[in-house]
């Protein structure tokens, strides 16, 4: 009996192993970078993850800032901070590294991102 759970770890182990090396291979082939246009596979699957990563209720909450001066200004410096190497200076999805992201950024200039701002 112990000799057959230890062969049946030593299968399981060998062929974890194996998977594991050709997974490597293949993301070591193929790299994993902005740049490369993805397959079908790897587009859709980072589509669906992308949006299970943004609950609903966002797209019905509203602003509870009011529009002064002053938040703007501390939202303009947050903006640039955390936003706007990907989605631009200007908020029009234009990355400031060339464009080469997947999925693309937002332009968040198009009115569906605004809410109530």
């Amino acid at each position: 009996m112990k000799q057959r759970i230890v062969n049946v770890w030593a299968a399981l182990s060998f062929i974890g192993f194996v998977t594991v090396a050709i997974v490597g291979v293949v993301m070591w082939s193929h790299s994993f970078n902005s740049r490369a246009k993805p397959s079908e596979l790897e587009a859709s699957v980072a589509m669906k993850a992308h949006d299970s990563s943004i609950p609903d209720r966002y797209e019905t909450m509203k602003n509870p800032l009011t529009n002064s001066k002053i938040s703007l200004v501390e939202a303009g410096g947050r903006y640039e901070e955390h936003c706007a190497a990907c989605h631009g200076d200007k908020g029009n999805g234009e990355p400031k590294f060339h464009g080469l992201m997947y999925p693309r950024p937002s332009n968040l200039l198009s009115g569906r991102h605004a809410g109530d701002v």
